[in-house]
């Protein structure tokens, strides 16, 4: 099957302004310069540092270094870890968690448990869990300094301590971050079993194909050289030399950048496995929301959405439909019918995603070009950053957690944020009023990510598009920080942000100090500070944010917030042009 049949589109009367778009790629010599890592398709310098854009050698670099990872995973297995966790947040762990969702884990290889949250009831549930005689830790953070990656491998690393005693702690661990991160000092500095070391300058993004990503699939046993075999194959259908009609990379990413252009930003994600979906979804959620999310320009993925009728939608959607092995075929005639633009992508087996992986890194980097934004650059994350570090320094300082007065509350539901309803429901209520597309509603939940919670804030989502009739995406925080938090702060503003927090029961200290478990800060207090402070940095930026808080009572809570709306009436667009 070649690349181009591996990609067909419908997109009605938009077909024009796609094919002049791709005229242009041709005439500019977008594709080649891209291969040559031309910054200047994006920036207008070229920069000083000229490793950039490694990723584009991603598939041919680290087949080469393939052989270490696979001598590592055949070491642990020797030394009889049978379970690996992995520690980090956004596109670190998204990758392993990927490849776990799409393959089985043949007998004798490591299971694999990820873990990219704060919350105090998930790291004890798995703090319990957890055996260190036959786990496997790996901290993986391209940047090396994120607070809850560092924070993380403190708690375990001091659980695994207090477990096997010695000097040899360190044995059980192993990191995959940049040179010279605080991560690699760490690893040097307590004798980890391996301390894996990867150079670019957007790896927070493209991680699916280096070492964040191959490791944990060798360590489960995974066909890696098969996956590589797929990200060569479709590097090749998307080269430097492939007519732009014909290449699925510039296809897909004109598609993406002309259709945002013309009003349909949100790039709603079709799977016909639905278990693979959400993994993938994920994981493209974090790099299409960080490379195109910013300079008032984005394209909001949504994912996890089930498939409603063509008339439930705005005329701000672009579906894309990937059509997986052995699962369902999805029933896209009416939405087709209807004039909605949809891409279908074709996988032959899970493999495929090696080349769904290349695909989707160059069918974005193109619609960047088209943007005008830099897929590398990342400038409205710091906000938030900046103001969970200053409450968290100030806990440290006073042992008190400084937080804003709440506007209102009922004993259930405390609001926190400009209002001026009189009881909380009224407020959420006032919130959400008017909007319409080409607005959505963003739900950052702040809450243990249990089935339970899940299941309350998926049926929340799906009321709550159906009667506002616009995009609802849905979150876990902090991972949205490094997945959407970008594309949150830094695109048109059409977001409207509502964070959910609750009180923590039980609650686990992160240890001042790698070997040792006591320490000032919790992870309660940690995750409480990131939330504030994302809700601030999302007010100062000028967007529409309200937190709630749910105390104690998450299932109540939920539960009132959700019967708030009961979508007795389905929204209705008219058909989309044809």
């Amino acid at each position: 099957m070649s690349g181009q049949h591996q990609l067909t589109e419908e997109l009605g009367p938009t077909r024009v302004v796609v094919d002049l778009a791709l005229a242009q790629l041709a005439g500019g010599h977008v594709m080649r310069r891209l291969w040559q890592r031309d910054r200047r398709l994006w920036a207008t310098e070229e920069p000083a540092d000229k490793d950039h854009l490694r990723w584009l050698d991603i598939p041919e670099r680290d087949s080469a270094a393939l052989g270490a990872l696979t001598t590592l995973a055949r070491e642990a297995r020797a030394a009889g870890y049978r379970r690996a966790l992995v520690m980090g947040v956004g596109g670190a762990v998204l990758a392993p968690a990927l490849y776990r969702c799409a393959f089985d884990v043949p007998e004798g290889f490591l299971d694999l448990a990820i873990v990219d949250t704060t919350h105090p009831a998930t790291v004890g549930s798995l703090t319990a869990s957890v055996d260190p005689e036959q786990t496997l830790f790996i901290a993986a953070a391209p940047s090396g300094a994120a607070v809850e990656t560092l924070a993380l491998l403190k708690h375990f690393f001091g659980h695994a301590s207090a477990r096997l005693g010695g000097s040899h702690v360190g044995e059980h661990f192993v990191t995959v971050t940049d040179p010279g991160s605080p991560l690699a000092e760490i690893a040097e500095d307590w004798s980890f079993r391996a301390a894996i070391l990867v150079v670019g300058d957007d790896a927070n993004l493209c991680t699916a194909l280096t070492p964040y990503g191959l490791l944990p699939a060798a360590l489960m046993g995974h066909d890696v050289d098969r996956l590589l075999d797929r990200a060569r194959e479709m590097a090749g259908w998307c080269g430097p030399d492939v007519p732009v009609e014909d290449n699925p990379a510039s296809r897909l990413g004109v598609i993406l950048a002309e259709l945002a252009r013309a009003g349909r930003d949100k790039l709603t994600l079709l799977v016909s496995n639905e278990a693979l979906g959400q993994c993938f979804g994920d994981w493209l959620e974090q790099l299409v929301s960080g490379r195109t999310g910013k300079d008032g320009r984005g394209i909001l993925p949504v994912v996890g959405e089930p498939l409603g009728l063509p008339s439930e939608y705005g005329p701000d959607r672009l579906f894309v439909c990937l059509d997986c092995d052995e699962s369902k075929d999805l029933d896209l005639e009416a939405l087709k019918d209807s004039g909605h633009p949809l891409v279908r992508l074709r996988l032959r087996d899970r493999f495929d995603l090696g080349g769904q992986v290349v695909l989707w890194d160059l069918a974005t980097a193109v619609a960047c070009h088209r943007l005008q934004v830099d897929p590398v650059d990342r400038p409205d994350e710091a906000p938030s950053a900046e103001a969970s570090r200053r409450i968290i320094d100030v806990f440290k300082e006073s042992g008190e957690l400084a937080l804003p007065t709440p506007a209102l509350s009922d004993g259930v539901l405390t609001i926190f944020g400009d209002v001026t309803a009189e009881t909380p429901l009224e407020a959420f209520k006032d919130f959400l009023a008017r909007i319409r597309p080409p607005e959505y509603l963003a739900i950052m939940a702040y809450l243990a990510p249990d089935e339970a919670t899940t299941e309350l804030l998926e049926a929340f989502r799906d009321k709550l598009r159906l009667e506002l009739g616009v995009a609802v995406t849905t979150s876990f925080g902090p991972r949205c920080l490094h997945t959407t938090g970008q594309l949150h702060k830094g695109d048109g503003g059409h977001g409207r942000f509502l964070l959910i927090t609750a009180d923590d029961p039980q609650d686990v200290k992160v240890p001042d100090e790698m070997g040792f478990q006591q320490g000032v800060v919790s992870f309660s207090t940690l995750t409480r500070a990131l939330a504030v402070g994302d809700h601030q940095a999302l007010r100062e930026g000028g967007r529409k944010a309200l937190r709630i808080h749910l105390g104690e009572e998450v299932v109540t809570g939920l539960t009132a917030l959700t019967r708030a709306y009961d979508p007795r009436r389905t929204s209705s667009f008219p058909p989309a042009a044809r």
